[in-house]
C-alpha cells in the first residue's frame, strides 16, 4: 500500500518487497505480474494538490523563460512564499471561481490559503492522472525488485494498471497499492 498520491517505495514497502525478492530468487521458475492501482477515495485529493503545485511551478517556469532563463524540470523549481502568493492570486483571478462570502453574503478578500484550497478543489483529476500514478507505482516496484532482488528482468511483467477513477461505493475502494501475482 502507498500513501495517497505517492509512488515511491517507502521503508515498510521495501521490507515486504525484500521478502518477495527472496522468494523469487529461491524459486527461479516463478514469474511475477505487477499491477499498480490508484483510487479516487485515497489518491484524489493528493493528486489535486500535486497537480495544483505543478501548475504553480509551471507559471513560475513560464516567467523564468520569458526573462531569458533556461527551462528546468518542475521538480527543481522552488517557490518563495511571496511568489506563491502572487501566482495564487493570478490563477485565482483568472479561474472564475466565486470569491468566498461572509455570513451576511458579502464577498470577502480570500487569503492565500483559501485561494489555494478553492483552486485545489476545482482542479480536475482525470482518468489519465490516476493511470499515471498506478503505472508509476508498478514501475517503481518492478525497478526495486530488479535493483535489489537479484531477479531477472524476464521474470517480472507489468500488467494493465487499475485506475479506479469512476464513482464507486467507498467500501469497494481500496488504498492505492501494487498487486503482485505469482505464476
Amino acid at each position: 500500500a502507498f500513501d495517497p498520491g505517492v509512488s515511491e517505495i517507502g521503508q515498510e514497502n521495501a521490507e515486504k518487497m525484500d521478502k518477495l525478492a527472496k522468494i523469487l530468487f529461491e524459486r527461479p521458475g516463478l514469474k511475477l505480474d505487477v499491477q499498480g492501482t490508484a483510487t479516487p477515495k485515497t489518491d484524489g485529493e493528493a493528486l489535486q494538490a500535486i497537480l495544483l503545485e505543478n501548475r504553480l511551478k509551471a507559471e513560475k517556469l513560464q516567467k523564468m523563460m520569458k526573462s531569458g532563463k533556461s527551462a528546468v524540470p518542475l521538480e527543481k523549481i522552488v517557490l518563495a512564499e511571496e511568489e506563491r502568493t502572487a501566482i495564487l492570486e493570478n490563477l485565482f483571478a483568472a479561474s472564475g471561481i466565486a470569491a468566498p462570502v461572509d455570513d451576511s453574503g458579502k464577498p470577502v478578500e480570500p487569503t492565500p490559503e483559501t485561494m489555494q484550497k478553492l483552486l485545489r478543489a476545482h482542479t480536475e483529476v482525470t482518468e489519465n492522472d490516476f493511470r499515471k500514478l498506478a503505472n508509476a507505482r508498478a514501475f517503481n516496484a518492478k525497478n526495486y525488485l530488479l535493483e535489489n532482488g537479484k531477479v531477472e528482468r524476464e521474470r517480472i511483467f507489468i500488467v494493465e494498471p487499475r485506475a479506479d477513477s469512476k464513482a464507486q461505493k467507498p467500501e469497494e475502494a481500496d488504498n492505492g497499492q501494487v498487486v503482485f501475482s505469482l505464476k
